[in-house]
Formats: structure tokens, C-alpha cells, sequence
């Protein structure tokens, strides 16, 4: 998940246009991180570059760091607690995230911050530019 908001993004919109059941969506995410994905050159790089700046944060070196070193190119990442979380997901829904023990496990952050987070739709931007039209998100503050 890249921000708290996330889970409740993928459910609203799952509900929005959704046309196959949650647990059919995410299985391959499931899949993935269930059984491994052998990790491209770029990412192996990244991922190397990023270890100093994020291993100071708890759990990060137990679960992104598996060898005690950032994977390689061509190493076979897996993250079993992830595919548990989404697991979590289809089985209880957005709650199992925000309001259940994931939401607890994030350490600093207790269950009643997570609960409030929720998404806002929005139109977003559009401008059109000669013959190309340029979409884009609203910014979170630009709805207030």
C-alpha cells in the first residue's frame, strides 16, 4: 500500500466499475506475492539505492531486505505478509484494513487514525492542447 488512503481508493472505485468479484482482482497480486516475482535490473538498483534511507524504519529490513541485502537482478522477491493483508482484504474487506489488526500493526498509527482516512472523487483536470487532451488528479488541498 503507498498511502493509508489506498485500500479505500481500490474499494471505491472497485465499486464504482468493478465488474468481477474483489477476491478475483486481487488474486494475482495474491499469486505474486505468494510465490515470488524475479526482480529486473532497474527495480534490483532502486532498491539498493533506497536501503539507507529506508531502513531506518521498522519492519523494512525484515520484509524488503530478505538476504540481509536488497535483491538482485534476477533474485525471486516474495512478501507472504502482504499477500496475508490482501488475503485480509478480500475476505473482510476495506474494515479488515482500517479497522481490524493491520490497521494496528502499523506501529506509531492505531486504529482510530486509519479509520478516518477515505477517498474524495473528483472530476480532476482537464485541458485540451492542440490535439491532445492532458488529464490529471486533483491535488487533496484543491478540493477544501
Amino acid at each position: 500500500m503507498t498511502v493509508p488512503g489506498c485500500v479505500d481508493g481500490w474499494f471505491t472505485l472497485h465499486e464504482k466499475f468493478g465488474r468481477l468479484p474483489i477476491g478475483k482482482v486481487l488474486q494475482p497480486a495474491i499469486g505474486y506475492a505468494k510465490e515470488g516475482v524475479p526482480i529486473p535490473q532497474t527495480i534490483a538498483e532502486y532498491w539498493r539505492h533506497s536501503v539507507p534511507i529506508l531502513s531506518k524504519y521498522p519492519g523494512f529490513k525484515e520484509v524488503f531486505l530478505p538476504w540481509g541485502r536488497a535483491p538482485r537482478e534476477g533474485d525471486v522477491f516474495r512478501n507472504p505478509a502482504l499477500a496475508k493483508t490482501l488475503t485480509r482484504l478480500v475476505d473482510g474487506g476495506r474494515d479488515a484494513f482500517y479497522k481490524g489488526a493491520n490497521a494496528i500493526a502499523f506501529g506509531s498509527m492505531n486504529a482510530d487514525p486509519l479509520a478516518g482516512f477515505g477517498v474524495i472523487l473528483s472530476a480532476g483536470l482537464c485541458v485540451v492542447l492542440a490535439n491532445a487532451t492532458v488529464r490529471r488528479i486533483r491535488d487533496v488541498a484543491s478540493e477544501e
